[in-house]
């Protein structure tokens, strides 16, 4: 009977064949030797050695934090001196540009008493400006209305005016 799976069927099969009982034997062990130091070798020599060499890489971690904080600190220090130079170079060309502004109006108040007052809150405005403490001044129309009035009747530039009056006027700066 011929079936579909005849190719497993073994009942013809010689078992007792040499050819069918052949297995392969074993390889041979391989002992194979570590060069330098083995396992066998290590000694508490070699263990303290480690253990120092731990120490020194724990070191290297501190050494390398307090190298990390001095170049932070550097930098940070680094940081605020070139701020702080900006800044006088921003307050120097601020000066430079109300420095001419300033002396037309210190020519005008002394002959000009009345307006005292609103002399010294141009010049208080002017002088927070230079330090960069406000960029423009906030104050009820009536004083706004002074003001204006005062910086539209003395002789300046028209660059001048328009600083002033952006100075003073909220509006102008948006």
């Amino acid at each position: 009977m011929s079936n579909e799976y005849d190719f497993f069927d073994f009942t013809d099969y010689d078992f007792d064949d040499d050819d069918f009982n052949y297995v392969r034997p074993p390889d041979k062990p391989i002992r194979e030797i570590l060069n330098g130091n083995t396992f066998n070798d290590i000694s508490n020599n070699d263990i303290s050695n480690n253990d120092r060499s731990n120490n020194d890489i724990s070191n290297n971690d501190s050494n390398f934090d307090a190298e990390f904080e001095q170049c932070l600190i550097e930098s940070q220090l680094s940081f605020l001196s070139e701020k702080k130079r900006h800044d006088e170079e921003k307050e120097k060309e601020r000066k430079l540009i109300c420095s001419p502004i300033r002396n037309k109006l210190e020519r005008v108040k002394g002959y000009d008493i009345a307006n005292k007052e609103i002399y010294e809150t141009i010049f208080s405005v002017i002088d927070k400006w230079e330090l960069s403490q406000i960029e423009y001044f906030e104050t009820d129309k009536d004083i706004l209305e002074s003001i204006f009035n005062l910086i539209t009747s003395i002789r300046m530039t028209k660059d001048e005016h328009k600083f002033l009056i952006n100075l003073f006027d909220k509006k102008n700066n948006i």
